[in-house]
């Protein structure tokens, strides 16, 4: 079973239940004004971006272990379809937040929801008139509030006639769990590490258990719980596995993810190299670079890291000390531990194309390049 491929076709089905879950949705209420139908429209546009489609797909492969089925089979269950669509409209409200907070211009290419909406106002001659920093806060403030409407969108699919009492009980407390309370807290400790000096008293320690909430809980382990859930027995040992798998997973996509941040091409990852830098990140790269760098390379990396301006020679500067630190050579070599780690993890589960395709995940991690 080619990853690949599968994640492609999850990602064709999953854009066509969303496309009908918005047609169903503008149906179901009735917009004020042409305010309010263009933020339903852009909502859906953004919903429909292209994506990993690594959430929902895992969430298929849950349910799919659980029962002890082919994912073929799992997916033509209402009730798996709609859990996979709810968790990648909630992904898409989180990230709506974070490219607010990582100031990120580009999302999938394309202007991220607050960029599009200053541009867009900027061309109104009231909203012109407010001037730079007032237009970019009610641009901020319009995709906050397109946020929260998309998190009622989501919470809506939950009262779906494919869901039992018991059903929405188990999804509310996976989602609650693992989509917000642990990763609101992994993210304040990476958000809280980014604006503290650079020294070396930055805690390596603290940085990776901020990657295992944000990435570990969020990206791989809630939703393979949220296909677990939707079984009333869930077989713990294999509910174990799958926690374990996904808290290594979660760390090792992360560190790719800052991997690409500093180094990879904007024309495949849709985002500008080195946003990490700019927003002040105190990654695996950066960390390692100042405990192995010399008196004038952690100088240079305290001066340019979270530098809001920091012009694309800067960003080349940083980039020179991570390869002469040997950062990214670091940074490789503990992805590869976490992706043992991994594989390890889901060793002693029963062999299955499901628990193969786990397995060709890490190894598509390892290699991405976006």
């Amino acid at each position: 079973m080619r990853l690949a491929s599968v994640l492609e076709e999850t990602h064709q089905m999953i854009h066509e239940d969303i496309r009908e879950i918005f047609t169903d949705y503008q149906q179901r209420v009735e917009p004020i004004d042409e305010w309010s139908q263009q933020v339903i429209s852009r909502i859906e546009e953004y919903c429909l971006r292209p994506g990993k489609a690594v959430r929902p797909l895992l969430v298929a492969v849950g349910a799919a272990l659980s029962q002890g089925k082919a994912l073929a089979e799992v997916l033509e269950q209402p009730d798996v379809r709609r859990a996979m669509a709810i968790v990648e409209l909630k992904h898409k409200r989180i990230i709506m937040a974070d490219d607010v907070s990582d100031r990120d211009e580009m999302r999938n290419g394309k202007p991220s929801m607050h960029v599009g909406w200053y541009h867009d106002l900027d061309q109104i001659p009231d909203y012109h008139n407010l001037g730079f920093e007032k237009l970019h806060h009610v641009a901020r403030s319009y995709t906050e509030v397109a946020g929260l409407w998309l998190q009622s969108i989501s919470n809506w699919l939950l009262a779906d006639a494919a869901f039992s009492d018991w059903q929405r009980c188990a999804l509310l407390e996976v989602f609650e769990a693992h989509t917000y309370d642990r990763t609101a807290t992994g993210w304040y400790v990476i958000f809280d590490q980014s604006f503290e000096k650079l020294t070396d008293e930055t805690s390596e320690e603290r940085l990776l258990k901020g990657l295992e909430l944000v990435s570990g809980e969020y990206t791989f382990v809630g939703p393979l719980r949220i296909g677990l859930s939707l079984q009333k027995e869930t077989d713990q040992v294999l509910d174990q596995s799958l926690r374990q798998y996904g808290q290594a997973a979660g760390i090792l996509f992360q560190i790719t993810d800052d991997i690409i941040g500093a180094f990879g091409d904007p024309a495949v990852t849709g985002k500008p190299v080195g946003g990490d830098f700019r927003e002040g990140k105190k990654t695996l790269l950066v960390q390692h670079a100042y405990r192995q760098g010399s008196a004038q390379q952690r100088q240079q990396l305290q001066t340019l890291i979270g530098k809001d301006s920091l012009s694309e020679d800067e960003v080349a500067q940083v980039q020179q000390i991570l390869r002469d630190t040997d950062a990214l050579a670091y940074a490789q070599h503990r992805a590869q531990e976490y992706a043992s780690q991994a594989q390890a993890a889901i060793a002693e589960i029963k062999s299955s194309a499901e628990r193969d395709m786990l397995l060709e995940l890490v190894a598509y991690i390892l290699k991405r390049q976006k």
